[in-house]
């Protein structure tokens, strides 16, 4: 049993890390892409328009960083989900290389929450912030930029929001998908440096990826130099805490999409008027289509933001809440679909901004203090960004990790 597992593992080593031979079109077995269409055409996007754009959106400091063309791709390639093989899509920026021996670190990005199914980076590849993400390619870093399932390619499947599994399932196989895509079609070389990086939704993705590489036995075939992670809901439990304690929350569709996709996916059976006040739980079942904007969403909820309001008063009530078995399905979910912490073998840096009131920097916090707990003191950090709110937050915090990623 162990020598199958030794050569399995030497086996998906070498098929996606031999990065620095000249691979063949027979060397990488095609096993998650799908298909591909380049999105540039014939020409690449110059070095020169990436820092005159840069420049135009206040990123200068990133502009002067601009040194390589740029060819966007979007993929198409294959993740487990739902007891099934899935068709998913995913963006890919690749520098084109200056010098013969130019070989370039690689990048996931995964992206923060999306509610309109045209919003993807596949799609919406031309407008910020897409178009800044991929263009940061031109740094000398190729750029993935996974979809997520339930958009692009698989925007007909309803997403599921926050179901750890499924998360990590469609940024693995995009990055086995786009090796498997550079080495087979050539429009780059990579060497052996794999970040990880992700803002709202994504940044709970990202660490969630991190987990299941550096704790997890099946994916052999991955190291992570180092990961970034913005304002996420890293603990579903700490943020319900969090949250009910406030007087009153901004984005109430949160936790109704986090309750939609463990109902679909994970079994969750809950009567939503245990979560929401009767009148609000009324309007759950349904609400997302794909169609709505976060705006539109929250209007669903009666108008109100107000916490005593928008829930049930035993959901708010901390002793009942913990305690009583109607609610120890939903309480297991969450523990479950979150980030427990570990000591790290390789770099994490969360990042918040300080005026977030959706996802506060007291929730990053906690997580880097869980890490530092379990021994991880040297290697995670924690960074503030100044008079920034949740939106705000969101470039300045890629253009620092991508500036943090240039060190390694």
């Amino acid at each position: 049993m162990k020598i199958k597992f030794f050569l399995i593992a030497v086996f998906a080593t070498f098929m996606f890390w031999s990065c620095d031979e000249d691979l063949g079109d027979d060397d990488v077995p095609q096993v998650y892409l799908v298909d591909f269409e380049e999105i540039t055409g014939e020409d690449a996007i110059s070095s020169e328009a990436v820092a005159d754009y840069l420049k135009s959106v206040g990123q200068g400091g990133a502009a002067e960083l601009a040194k390589y063309g740029v060819r966007l791709f979007k993929l198409v390639y294959k993740t487990s989900f739902d007891g099934k093989s899935q068709e998913v899509s995913g963006l890919l920026a690749t520098p084109v290389a200056i010098e013969k021996n130019d070989r370039f670190p690689v990048m996931s990005y995964q992206h923060k929450t999306l509610t309109i199914k045209d919003e993807c980076p596949t799609i919406n590849y031309d407008e910020d912030p897409v178009k800044l993400i991929s263009y940061l390619a031109s740094t000398g870093m190729v750029i993935l930029l996974p979809d997520y399932i339930g958009f692009g390619r698989s925007e007909d499947v309803f997403p599921p929001f926050m179901c750890k599994a499924y998360m990590v399932n469609s940024v693995i196989d995009f990055i086995r998908a786009s090796r498997e895509f550079i080495f087979n079609n050539d429009p780059c070389e990579i060497n052996d440096k794999l970040f990880l990086a992700g803002y709202s939704e994504g940044g709970s993705a990202s660490l969630s990826t991190l987990e299941a590489i550096e704790k997890g036995k099946v994916n052999v075939d991955f190291t992570v130099t180092a990961t970034a992670c913005g304002a996420g809901l890293y603990s579903l439990s700490h943020f319900r805490n969090w949250m009910v304690n406030q007087v009153r929350y901004e984005q109430p569709y949160v936790l109704a999409y986090i309750l939609e996709s463990f109902s679909v996916y994970l079994g969750l059976n809950i009567d939503y008027s245990l979560v929401y006040n009767p009148q609000v739980a009324a309007n759950v079942p349904g609400m997302f289509d794909q169609e709505k904007t976060i705006e539109e969403l929250n209007s669903e909820f009666g108008g109100t933001t107000h916490i005593g309001e928008l829930f049930n008063d035993d959901f708010e009530n901390e002793a009942v809440y913990n305690s009583e078995d109607r609610y120890s399905q939903l309480r297991q979910l969450m523990e479950q679909n979150s980030v427990q912490a570990w000591n790290l073998s390789s770099d994490v840096t969360f990042y918040n901004g300080k005026d977030d009131s959706w996802v506060p920097d007291a929730l990053s916090l906690e997580m880097y203090r869980q890490f530092r707990l379990e021994g991880a003191t040297e290697k995670v950090k924690f960074d503030a960004l100044e008079n920034a709110d949740h939106n705000e937050a969101l470039v300045p915090m890629i253009v620092k990790a991508i500036q943090r990623f240039r060190q390694y």
